[in-house]
């Protein structure tokens, strides 16, 4: 194959899926890593993709929100699996916040039906808490955004900044050393944002696949978490690095 063909190869991959690993790269048009990496620092070179730690970005990260059902079929058992493991730092009495992602609704399917407070902003996570009595939910309301089906808006933020919770659990569309967390919803990036101020704990929920690119909107420094929940496809050189700035790395297994 042709460095040419090579090349609008991978940049209609990077363009599709948001992102491409070297390993993938070279698997997919079957030569080696370095002729890949070779080839995307040319294509840096002439603007055509950003290069990123093992891999490439788009140069226009995509600024709109998948819908709520495509975000469901996205590594399901990664997510479950995550959501498995973000529920051995809930202790009975915790006051917990879980965003508006699919990850989120996991925990809530997941959590026992004992004593806990639960705020969201997400109307799929009150839905799943309805029948679990012992758990006190706080329903933040506000504008509804039917893709995402949750409550976002100046007022979802004003009422949200009014509480404190002792665990904050939030995911994000891309996570990146250097760029933090964001995601491609400005709403939800902004609720993220009030959240982080008022909670003792705060989680990143992640899978492998948003690690080293970036979306639309920021919403807070790597630092700022206390720990990053992830699946055991985070490459390990990607541990290594996120450790670097202080950030406490689990990995859960499906």
């Amino acid at each position: 194959m042709l460095a040419e063909e090579r090349h609008r190869r991978i940049i209609e991959y990077v363009e599709r899926d948001g992102s491409a690993r070297v390993r993938d790269l070279a698997e997919l048009l079957n030569v080696t890593d370095e002729t890949i990496r070779r080839d995307l620092e040319k294509l840096e070179k002439s603007n055509r993709i950003l290069r990123r730690h093992g891999g490439a970005l788009p140069i226009n990260p995509t600024p709109w929100d998948k819908s709520f059902a495509q975000r469901e079929v996205m590594n399901p058992q990664e997510k479950e699996a995550i959501a498995r493991h973000a529920l051995r730092h809930v202790e009975k009495g915790d006051i917990i916040f879980l965003d508006a992602s699919t990850t989120s609704l996991n925990i809530a399917r997941l959590l026992p039906d004992e004593e806990y407070v639960v705020l969201s902003y997400s109307f799929q996570v009150l839905l799943e808490l309805i029948s679990k009595e012992n758990v006190r939910v706080i329903a933040i309301g506000g504008t509804l955004d039917r893709g995402t089906r949750s409550f976002v808006g100046p007022s979802a933020e004003h009422v949200l900044g009014t509480y404190h919770v002792t665990k904050a659990f939030s995911s994000c569309t891309a996570f990146h050393d250097e760029r933090g967390a964001t995601d491609s919803n400005e709403f939800h990036a902004s609720l993220k944002t009030v959240m982080m101020k008022n909670a003792r704990e705060r989680f990143l929920l992640a899978d492998h696949s948003k690690y080293g690119g970036t979306s639309l909107s920021f919403f807070a420094h790597l630092e700022e978490f206390d720990t990053l929940i992830s699946d055991a496809k985070l490459e390990t050189s990607a541990v290594s690095a996120l450790e670097g700035h202080g950030l406490k790395v689990e990995l859960a297994h499906v």
